[in-house]
Order: C-alpha cells, then sequence, then structure tokens
C-alpha cells in the first residue's frame, strides 16, 4: 500500500512538470523547421519547467525563503530591478 501511495505521488509531480511544459513553457507552440532544434528548445524548456516547478514547491514549503539561496548575483539583481519596475508601475508617487 505505501509503494502504491509513493507511486501515485511520483505520477502526481510527473504530470504537474508536464503541465509547466506544456502551459508555462508554451511547448506545444514551438514551430523549429528542423528536428535538432526543436530537441534543443524541449530540452531548455525542460530544464526551465523543472526549475519553475522547483521554485514554486519551495515557495509553499518555506515562503520568505531569500532569492539568493536560488539564484546567482546577476539572477537576484534582474529580479530586483522587475520588482522594483513593476512596484513603480503601481504605486502612486
Amino acid at each position: 500500500m505505501e509503494q502504491a501511495v509513493a507511486l501515485i505521488c511520483r505520477r502526481w509531480c510527473i504530470e504537474e512538470w508536464l503541465c509547466v511544459l506544456k502551459i508555462g513553457c508554451k511547448m506545444l507552440e514551438h514551430q523549429h523547421r528542423d528536428a535538432a532544434t526543436l530537441l534543443w528548445a524541449i530540452a531548455l524548456d525542460a530544464v526551465i519547467a523543472w526549475r519553475n516547478m522547483l521554485l514554486g514547491l519551495m515557495g509553499r514549503a518555506v515562503p520568505g525563503l531569500p532569492a539568493a539561496l536560488v539564484f546567482d548575483a546577476g539572477e537576484c539583481a534582474v529580479l530586483a530591478l522587475l520588482a522594483g519596475s513593476k512596484k513603480s508601475r503601481w504605486v502612486k508617487p
């Protein structure tokens, strides 16, 4: 029984990852002309979907987790700029 529950949990994670690939990465909308380019795009999407899913799981488990634990300094700088630009659109001076 425990093994069946473990397998169901794994299946749920795989299905969630596939959903991120299809919806978040829009994998089904790729319009590449050759197989090599399509394979490269799918491989990149797979990594992006995995990281996106990991961030979501970590955010639910530990909501106040610092971004520096997951992103490098350059990525954190870009995120800070994006967060600042989004705030500036909504905050009145």
